[in-house]
């Protein structure tokens, strides 16, 4: 009994699950349609692919929840994707994430697409990016951490 209790705490011999729920926020004239995906082995990190109308995106099935569980010290890899669904080209940006409890950047493991870059998905098009993320255990937190991600109609503003 006592070995079950110690692993249901995160105690036990295994690694621990932590949970990364992700927000998606549609800034200011944002139309697309965000949703995230189950990404394949073989996808790269960082992979951004468009697709245009009747073109079938390579993803795996939705995760509808938002909520990833890697194991701590683990990154799970995911797909973002936004669903043009206008007749005209949609270019935006993403604002950097903000986390939940602000804490938790400190243990924050994620190559992101909060990076200044301008995206452009085709009209009634599909747009995709391969994304990993996870905790460490050297950061003070073992989640739940949400991370909120703006979504910014538009071209990338330029710096001062």
């Amino acid at each position: 009994m006592a070995g079950l209790t110690a692993a249901a705490c995160g105690r036990g011999d295994g690694p621990v699950a932590t949970e990364l729920r992700f927000e998606w926020r549609a800034g200011e004239g944002f139309r697309g349609q965000v949703s995230m995906h189950e990404a394949f082995r073989d996808q790269p990190q960082a992979a951004t692919l468009s697709y245009r109308d009747g073109e079938e995106p390579r993803m795996g099935p939705e995760i509808a929840d938002g909520i990833l569980r890697p194991k701590m010290g683990e990154v799970a890899k995911f797909l973002v994707v936004v669903t043009n669904p206008t007749d005209e080209p949609l270019r935006f940006w993403v604002t950097p994430h903000l986390p939940a409890p602000y804490s938790a950047e400190r243990g924050l493991v994620i190559h992101c697409l909060c990076t200044g870059q301008q995206y452009e998905v085709p009209p009634r098009g599909v747009w995709t990016r391969v994304i990993e993320a996870g905790l460490i255990p050297e950061g003070a937190t073992r989640g739940p951490v949400v991370l909120t991600h703006a979504f910014i109609a538009g071209e990338v503003p330029e710096a001062p």
